[in-house]
């Protein structure tokens, strides 16, 4: 009987819709990342620092209330992939029914809080008058956006795990660009950050028949029927979801907390400082993770068929990518950050040079250790790791409070950089080297020193010449950036990485282009 592995026509398949899913997962993370990038500085000049700062904690909170979901989505996508595989469509249609209800039972329960939170937030932030008014519409906007949000939300996971990368991109490519278009007319309007709100809150509105149609279109199969609801199925998706649900919180603790501690002790005019390099770092991760994804089921498999030889070398290329990846972005913020900053939102944020350094330190060690949190997952030995991440992330908050009334906005940073260093060079290489039995010596060896050595030589060599070169202006930032991008990936190549490396690095690139049609 002929097998599934590479060589056949199953094996082929496999690999022309892995190269589709990589490719539309980089299209609309590219797309998503460059419409926020040129809103941001659009949004601050045009709504000022004190509306913007507002936007930004009430995002913020609309960004917490996704823990209510407590796991669901990615559970949901684990399940719909695995019945779509056994062709047991009776349970993944009693699975996807079950979520939904789930969904709606969570957008109702969101509904409840906003109302608390509309009395609750405008006095905890210390905002009164006119400011204290516009905070709470914006609150309930805010709220109303989520509950809205949360069943499109788990339609599009579901449509992920039908592998259909490629509609779920589109769809998101195409509501970012309508949501921002809009969003900028609203302000040349005059209706102020109430009026981007609104905006976000009609496009996700729009956005529910239209991800059930697309999931309709991936599987003609796929029904909701609420004779479907199980209470098995509530058990199934809750027992497997509560641990990725708490990694979950640990990351919305570390990534999110920020500007909610800054508003509080600070107060909400500095929260855009803050958030300017908060977004470049937002950035960073949405590149780590369109590179690191793949390794998922990639791991998973190999672990599924025992075979531990591969599973390390899997783990150790996936960090050796992730290490020069995360290399690459944070010697470009050390040498072209203080440029970025003057020509992207004003002069006046060339001073939070020293803020994005503290944040991208930390950011850069916690993204090239991602492999090892994705190792974990394909273990299953993600309990301890989610304990320890939403440890993590309660320190960061309290260490982030203590060193914000000490040290300001850069006792902020430094609340968060120091537990991510804490994670990425002690525990969680020590969790995960443990569990598939690699030496210390050999991690550093094969995955960290060939990196470290292409980007050493990438921050001097590029210093001495800006030193002897010096300029100012966006054809000058646009060169260096072009010229340092030139350097690395030769110095990546020849340091970063092995025979084997290139042979896969060469093979993966003739397989795409080859799946694109252009050879």
């Amino acid at each position: 009987m002929p097998t599934s592995g590479p060589g056949t026509a199953f094996g082929k398949v496999q690999k022309t819709g892995l190269a589709r899913n990589i490719l539309s997962n980089w299209i609309a993370i590219l797309a998503i990342g460059v419409t926020s990038f040129f809103l941001t500085p659009i949004f601050i000049h045009k709504l000022g620092d004190l509306q913007y700062g507002i936007w930004i904690l009430a995002s913020s909170f609309s960004s917490y209330y996704g823990l209510l979901d407590l796991g669901l989505r990615p559970t949901l996508s684990r399940f719909v992939a695995r019945f779509k595989g056994a062709q047991e469509e009776q349970h993944l249609n009693e699975t996807l029914t079950t979520a939904f209800g789930i969904s709606l039972v969570l957008a109702v329960l969101v509904c409840l809080l906003t109302a608390i939170l509309v009395a609750v937030l405008p006095p905890f932030f210390k905002f009164s008058g006119e400011t204290r008014v516009l905070f709470q519409r914006l609150i309930l906007i805010v709220g109303l956006d989520v509950a809205f949000a949360f069943p499109g939300l788990l339609l599009g996971s579901a449509l992920l795990g039908l592998q259909r990368f490629d509609l779920y991109s589109f769809v998101s490519i195409t509501s970012t660009v309508i949501r921002a278009v809009l969003q900028v007319v609203a302000i040349d309007l005059k209706f102020g950050v109430l009026g981007i709100a609104v905006v976000a809150l009609l496009v996700d509105i729009a956005l529910i028949p239209v991800q059930w149609w697309m999931l309709h279109r991936a599987d003609r199969a796929i029904s909701i029927r609420w004779g479907a609801l199980h209470r098995s199925r509530v058990r199934e998706l809750a027992s497997f979801g509560f641990f990725s649900f708490l990694i979950n919180a640990g990351d919305y603790l570390r990534f999110y907390t920020d500007s909610v501690v800054i508003g509080r002790v600070l107060g909400a005019v500095l929260v855009t400082p803050f958030n300017v390099a908060g977004r470049l770092m937002g950035y960073f991760r949405m590149g780590i993770t369109a590179l690191t994804t793949p390794f998922i089921p990639r791991m998973s498999e190999v672990e599924g068929r025992g075979n531990q030889t591969e599973l390390r070398e899997t783990f150790l290329r996936g960090t050796k990518i992730a290490t020069l990846f995360s290399v690459f972005v944070s010697s470009l913020l050390f040498l072209d950050g203080k440029a970025l900053l003057g020509l992207w939102v004003g002069a006046r944020f060339i001073k939070d040079y020293g803020l994005l350094m503290t944040l991208t330190l930390g950011y850069g060690v916690a993204m090239a250790q991602r492999p090892s949190t994705q190792l974990a997952y394909a273990q299953g030995r993600h309990r301890i790791l989610g304990l320890w991440m939403l440890g993590e992330g309660i320190v960061n908050v309290l260490l982030s409070i203590y060193w914000a009334r000490r040290y300001g906005l850069i006792g902020v940073a430094l609340g968060t950089t120091v537990p991510m260093l804490v994670t990425g060079l002690i525990f969680q290489p020590w969790y995960v080297l443990r569990g598939i039995r690699l030496p210390v010596c050999d991690y550093a060896r094969v995955a960290l020193l060939g990196p470290i050595l292409a980007g050493t030589i990438l921050v001097c060599v590029a210093k001495l010449v800006m030193l002897a070169f010096p300029g100012s202006g966006l054809g000058w930032l646009i060169c260096n950036v072009s010229w340092q991008t030139a350097l690395f990936g030769w110095l990546a190549y020849r340091f970063g990485l092995n025979v084997a490396d290139r042979e896969v690095a060469w093979e993966s690139g003739r397989r795409l282009i080859a799946n694109l049609g252009l050879a």
